[in-house]
């Protein structure tokens, strides 16, 4: 079984778990140039995509796959309900030798198999990341502000905090779901990634537990 990792810093394991987010693009690091020149022939695009998503898709629709959580944050899980069957493998784990390992704060290094949370990948698509639409800019992990019915909506993204207002927690708040989005993205995979607008693949999952 294989893992996947969401920012936590950004509270997206715990929009998951939640069933708030229900999709992820991850952007396509292409090995070869060469082969987005057939992505701008219009006859082409659509062979193009299905053979790129057989390529570049780690995941495939049917495809369960661990959530990554560090071994600290899943031993706090359990000991609030240690009779939950879902951390029947996890129980079996030392937790002394646990906390020596780098997976004790470092989810990139946990086992897929000791991951107690599940998600299965129900679509996939390939698209610009500037084609998200607003519906799926939502799906992502983006959030209406609470305002009264009068005002303007306002969208953000839990953890996303406006610049110089970290220390005070005070949400970085845009009149769109596309503008959270944007600023989401590019904190994730840096300045500009919006703007320079990469092919990504789109998932869809579901939480089976």
């Amino acid at each position: 079984m294989r893992k996947i990792m969401f920012a936590d810093k950004f509270g997206l394991t715990d929009d998951v778990l939640k069933r708030r987010k229900t999709m992820t693009r991850r952007i396509i690091k292409f090995k070869d140039e060469l082969v987005l020149e057939w992505s701008e022939i219009p006859a082409l695009e659509e062979r193009w995509k299905k053979d790129m998503l057989k390529i570049y898709a780690p995941f495939d629709v049917g495809d369960v796959v661990a959530i990554a959580q560090s071994y600290r944050v899943i031993y706090r899980e359990m000991k609030k309900d240690p009779s939950n069957p879902i951390y029947e493998a996890f129980k079996a784990q030392d937790e002394t030798e646990s906390r020596k390992s780098a997976g004790w704060r470092n989810k990139m290094f946990v086992k897929a198999s000791l991951m107690p949370h599940h998600i299965c990948i129900t679509d996939r698509k390939i698209e610009r990341l500037q084609d998200i639409s607003s519906e799926d800019c939502m799906r992502e992990g983006v959030f209406q502000c609470a305002e009264p019915a009068t005002a303007t909506p306002t969208y953000h993204v839990d953890g996303l905090y406006a610049d110089g207002l970290e220390r005070e927690r005070i949400l970085d708040v845009f009149l769109s779901p596309f503008g959270a989005y944007t600023a989401l993205i590019d904190r994730l995979s840096g300045k500009g990634t919006m703007e320079s607008n990469p092919w990504a693949i789109a998932y869809t999952f579901e939480l089976k537990d």
